[in-house]
């Protein structure tokens, strides 16, 4: 392989499904380690978070809309996206939030995503306040 080719994971979900411990501390998909690479992507990015969890419903909510990129909002829950600059083997959240959750959906500033139809989540996006710029609704494994 030479420097112009690159390494690309095409079925970016399953793999991660099938090697969580390359990803997560305890080897396993957990909500809190969920959570904490999301905020930790978010604050890093230098902005301000409003974090909500109700049973198995996680909410994150800024004032800013993180996921603008120039690409559709889509292609962030598909694939990994290193982020070098944030430091070593760095990629952005959403990949991850929809590999290890039941339902995820997303509505800000840059456009929506969502997974399958799921009532809550639904429900809950829906009832966005418009202060909020970015809302990221997931249900945990």
């Amino acid at each position: 392989m030479n420097s112009a080719d690159k390494l690309k994971i095409t079925d970016t979900i399953p793999f991660l499904r099938r090697n969580p411990g390359m990803f997560f501390r305890a080897g396993q998909p957990n909500t809190a380690e969920l959570i904490e690479r999301v905020e930790t992507y978010i604050v890093q990015g230098g902005f301000e978070l409003e974090i909500q969890q109700q049973g198995d419903l996680i909410m994150v909510r800024t004032e800013q809309d993180w996921m603008q990129t120039g690409a559709p909002v889509t292609t962030l829950f598909e694939g990994l996206h290193p982020t070098p600059d944030r430091g070593l083997n760095t990629d952005r959240p959403e990949v991850f939030v929809a590999a290890f959750s039941r339902a995820w959906g997303s509505d800000g500033d840059a456009g929506s995503a969502f997974s399958e139809p799921d009532e809550d989540v639904a429900r809950t996006l829906s009832t966005m306040d418009s202060k909020w710029r970015r809302v990221l609704v997931w249900k945990a494994l």
